[in-house]
């Protein structure tokens, strides 16, 4: 973190300055606002958790007040988004946002916030990890598409989020082995170069949040997962489907741009 604050006056300083105008630009976004007004579809899930990503690290790089109060202020509204409308993938990214949030700021919020945050992620995470797995009571329609970005986004969120929750609460190991798991299952399947049936934009959409995930894993366990045949060959798949006049092969459920939703797009 130390290093990241000196990056972000010196060889990063460009693009601190673009975090930090694209958080003055938004920051009167409200999320339930933005719930209410998409009712809560897969695009305004991911805005939210974006958001709230950027505003975290904003605080934690610069240290101002002011991107703390933004912060806190996002992370307790989107504590008010009811449960009981989680039908969609994209409440994976969503959470992962909120997580990061409860992680990076753990420190600068009251216990009494921290268990806000805390206790709606623990409802959150539990949800998501009982909903993909097949036959289960409460499951959700990704849950027998493992090979699909409608599977891969919630696991990779709900992953991500469980590592936040690591020592605190007891589930958390499990639900962090059972995202595992899950890639685990789906990477058996999959070939060793690197190919995604569904496109160059869905391959984007579905990496993100495996990526984020192994990222976690990686700075939370130790255990590096980009140690696999299929991740080490997949950028080529990419370039593959890349056309001379910067579109993409229209394959599948993918698009022309490359690019697909909210994360997909930020991750192309």
């Amino acid at each position: 973190l130390k290093q990241l604050r000196i990056n972000s006056k010196g060889t990063h300083r460009k693009y601190a300055e673009i975090l930090f105008n694209w958080v003055a630009r938004n920051q009167s976004f409200s999320p339930l606002e933005m719930l209410n007004q998409y009712k809560g579809n897969e695009v305004s899930l991911e805005q939210c958790g974006a958001f709230l990503t950027n505003t975290a690290l904003a605080f934690v790089v610069s240290e101002k007040d002011e991107y703390l109060n933004i912060s806190r202020k996002w992370a307790f509204e989107m504590c008010e988004y009811p449960l009981e409308k989680v039908l969609n993938y994209g409440f994976g990214i969503y959470i992962a946002g909120l997580a990061r949030a409860y992680d990076w700021l753990y420190h600068y919020v009251k216990e009494q916030e921290r268990d806000k945050i805390r206790d709606y992620l623990i409802k959150s995470v539990e949800k998501l990890y009982k909903g993909s797995i097949p036959n289960s009571e409460t499951e959700h329609w990704w849950a027998k598409n493992p090979m699909h970005h409608d599977h891969w986004i919630p696991v990779g969120g709900y992953g991500e989020a469980s590592l936040a929750l690591l020592g605190e609460v007891k589930d958390a190991n499990n639900w962090a082995v059972g995202a595992k798991t899950d890639f685990d299952i789906a990477f058996s399947w999959l070939g060793d170069d690197g190919a995604w049936h569904e496109g160059a934009a869905d391959w984007c959409y579905a990496l993100a949040p495996l990526l984020w995930f192994c990222g976690a894993w990686k700075s939370v366990v130790g255990e590096n997962l980009h140690n696999n045949l299929w991740l080490k060959n997949t950028s080529l798949y990419r370039i593959y489907h890349w056309l001379p006049d910067d579109s993409y092969v229209y394959l599948n459920d993918s698009f022309r741009s490359g690019r697909y939703n909210t994360s997909g797009s930020a991750s192309c």
